[in-house]
């Protein structure tokens, strides 16, 4: 194995309560890791922008497209505050 594929990095976020609650959730409900299912989301979006990474975020898939306009209103939300 190497040291790329050994390095791991740490993300840190504040999650709604609501949020919080699904996750956790789902991660019982499935007995899949919390880590685990954010690494399988974002390696689904990885895969994808490796073969689609000449269209920018205008080829997005309409999934990702409609998480990122909700993104926007939370920060936007948060930031107001």
């Amino acid at each position: 194995m190497s040291n790329s594929e050994k390095q791991k990095y740490a993300i840190h976020a504040y999650l709604t309560p609501e949020a919080h609650s699904a996750v956790t959730w789902l991660s019982e409900e499935t007995g899949a890791s919390i880590t685990g299912l954010l690494i399988s989301v974002f390696m689904d979006l990885y895969i994808w922008s490796e073969s689609n990474n000449d269209d920018g975020t205008d080829g997005l898939p309409e999934f990702w497209k409609e998480r990122v306009k909700f993104a926007h209103r939370m920060d936007s939300t948060r930031r107001r505050r």
